[in-house]
């Protein structure tokens, strides 16, 4: 009878420590989001689309400061699809109006920027208890410090497609910051880059325009 009580406590006290048990940290996120730039002046019949996309990489570990909360660090990659109507690439340099932005009449079948970076993602993190099913609400905020390692803008047409290198800012660093509210593996991500991403690239005129880019999406955390 005694070995018999002793295991109904054993289970009932494993399954009261399993209800609060907090969520495990991830090791690996990635982010696909959609971007868009923020002007740093006023620019003209700047159009955005819809289908610029952005995705990011990184392996993830954890430095814990309690069972809900710990400093997580990691190695990533991301690149960037932008798709707009940014005046980067063109057959004919001495073309006259909005030097930021292509001539609204002009006709083209792509106009695009690529950029790429590896990351140094930098975050505090906490995880709330998890559910009979092990989901558990989650929250990150945190940075991205990267290094860009590519960049171009790409233009195509019926009759040509060019792409240009060296359009981008002074600076090749970028630092992200950016948070994720979640539930389970699935998070929605917000990130603003505190650094220019793209400088204004005028034909005619000198400019201090720049860009800085805003990613909204989903992460997948495991």
């Amino acid at each position: 009878m005694r070995n018999i009580l002793a295991v109904l406590l054993c289970t009932v006290g494993l399954t009261l420590s399993a209800q609060y048990t907090n969520g495990a940290a991830e090791e690996f996120s990635y982010d696909f989001t959609y971007g868009f730039l923020i002007p740093s002046q006023t620019v003209d019949n700047l159009q955005q689309e819809w289908y610029s996309n952005c995705h990011s990489f990184a392996f993830l570990g954890e430095v814990p400061f309690s069972h809900s909360t710990g400093f997580g660090y990691g190695l990533g990659f991301s690149i960037y699809n932008l798709h707009n109507n940014l005046h980067y690439v063109d057959n004919d340099p001495a073309i006259g109006g909005n030097p930021d932005v292509l001539p609204v009449d002009s006709s083209y079948n792509a106009n695009k920027q690529n950029i790429s970076f590896i990351d140094l993602p930098l975050e505090l993190r906490y995880r709330g208890k998890t559910n009979k099913k092990g989901k558990f609400f989650r929250v990150v905020v945190g940075a991205k410090v990267g290094y860009r390692l590519s960049g171009s803008a790409y233009h195509r047409d019926d009759d040509f497609a060019i792409r240009r290198y060296r359009i981008f800012t002074t600076t090749p660093w970028r630092v992200q910051a950016y948070t994720r509210i979640g539930y389970g593996k699935i998070a929605l991500f917000a990130g603003y880059e505190l650094l220019p991403t793209l400088n204004g690239q005028p034909k005619l005129l000198p400019s201090n325009l720049n860009y800085h880019m805003v990613n909204i999406g989903v992460s997948l955390l495991l």
